[in-house]
């Protein structure tokens, strides 16, 4: 648990200190494909579990709340039955991601 602890400490540390988000969005006005890219991340185990994976929930559901973020998502579809696919897909997403079941439509409002 202590080890885990230490981690978790140099991992937030890390993530702060080297201006992560900052570096992540230069020269990137793409919010959806940022908002999407954080929550693979998190749902792929990128940051430790603790500070360091709490940290950039929160700065990802930044993200996802923008206003029209969920449309601007969702405009990539061509049809009803796809966009129906892509919301389902993004709910699965912030699922895996560690996101509360109700997030997908927190971000819709």
């Amino acid at each position: 648990r202590k080890i885990a602890e230490k981690f978790d400490e140099y991992c937030s540390k890390v993530l702060k200190n080297t201006s992560f988000f900052q570096r992540l969005g230069q020269g990137n006005d793409d919010r959806v494909g940022t908002g999407i890219s954080l929550s693979r991340m998190c749902a792929g185990g990128y940051f430790t579990e603790g500070r360091a994976v709490r940290w950039v929930r929160a700065q990802t559901m930044k993200i996802l709340r923008t206003h029209g973020f969920l449309d601007a998502y969702l405009a990539a579809s061509d049809d009803a039955r796809s966009r129906a696919g892509r919301l389902r897909d993004f709910q699965t997403l912030l699922a895996a991601a560690g996101f509360a079941d109700d997030t997908a439509r927190e971000v819709a409002r």
